[in-house]
């Protein structure tokens, strides 16, 4: 039942947490929505870390590079890394695709 709980509060937690940095950022859309991407990412992600239990990878990273010493925390930072860089790249390219059509829009 704690198991089931802790992933709820992680999931309120990442809710209330993208909407504040929506409204912080709502000026540059596309720039809160990444961080909300990102963000959700690292919070929301399931990893294993010990006997079948999961936790959120920003906290299996966090367990394995800083309190646990004999841990290797290179699965959880490769991964995480990669998620990131490839939701980076996603944005990037919705950038670049909106940078074009509104180039194209004003030239005759």
């Amino acid at each position: 039942m704690s198991y089931n709980l802790a992933w709820l509060v992680a999931v309120i937690a990442t809710g209330v947490l993208a909407c504040l940095a929506y409204l912080a950022l709502k000026r540059v859309k596309l720039l809160a929505y990444f961080v909300i991407s990102v963000g959700s990412f690292w919070a929301l992600w399931p990893w294993e870390f010990e006997d079948g239990f999961f936790a959120p990878l920003f906290a299996v990273f966090f367990y394995q590079t800083f309190l646990e010493v004999d841990q290797d925390p290179a699965g959880s930072t490769a991964f995480g890394m990669l998620g990131t860089f490839c939701i980076a790249l996603v944005f990037l390219a919705i950038l670049l695709l909106r940078k074009a059509a509104s180039s194209k829009k004003k030239s005759p």
